[in-house]
């Protein structure tokens, strides 16, 4: 099973990611969890240029690079997972560099039709927060990180979501105004029900 969890930065992706891996620890269950831009060489590249705004590059030069550090990701982590029955929980994937992307003025069909090679996850798990309340939890040191750019990734988010296959794979969380626990409660009830399509759910007690 592959999960991709998704949402704006300060959405809180990192703790759902946390509470469902003491889930399926608890549960006994094979997992692992990754995160793109990868540590490879190119995912660190990635990193480094994110994290300094005075560098330039054009927005479709950076979603390229993602798109090469996904194909590593699928290659050498995502596939080799899948088929030794592993739970793939990953943090950001493909539906990021099409929200983010397209936020930034590239053509979201031209980034869909790039990543249509990658495969599908099994279920995307998109954690919707207002921008402002985000804001409110990261710092400004990312390039990524302003209200503006936040307000239209969202907004890019919405539409793909609307589109197919996306639509039919996507379960929408609202999480302002939850608790971690009501969160991580709403997820593990997704997660949970395409597990037990696999005959491999959550015990009750947990």
């Amino acid at each position: 099973m592959f999960v991709d969890i998704e949402g704006i930065d300060g959405a809180g992706k990192t703790t759902v990611i946390k509470g469902l891996v003491e889930k399926l620890r608890s549960n006994n269950i094979n997992f692992i969890t990754l995160s793109e831009p990868t540590d490879s060489e190119i995912g660190k590249f990635i990193r480094s240029f994110l994290s300094d705004k005075e560098r330039k590059i054009d927005p479709l030069t950076l979603q390229l690079l993602f798109i090469a550090d996904r194909s590593y990701d699928v290659e050498n982590n995502i596939k080799p997972s899948l088929n030794e029955n592993k739970v793939v929980i990953i943090d950001r994937y493909s539906p990021s560099t099409i929200a983010y992307g397209s936020a930034s003025g590239i053509s979201m069909d031209l980034l869909i039709n790039l990543n249509s090679i990658f495969p599908l996850p099994d279920k995307i798990i998109y954690l919707d927060i207002d921008p402002k309340k985000a804001m409110e939890r990261i710092d400004n040191s990312e390039r990524f990180h302003n209200l503006e750019l936040l307000e239209k990734v969202r907004e890019s988010y919405k539409e793909l979501f609307k589109r197919p296959p996306f639509f039919k794979i996507t379960n929408i969380i609202n999480v302002n105004d939850k608790s971690r626990d009501e969160v991580n409660r709403m997820v593990s009830e997704v997660i949970n029900n395409v597990l037990a399509q696999e005959k491999m759910g959550f015990k009750a007690d947990n």
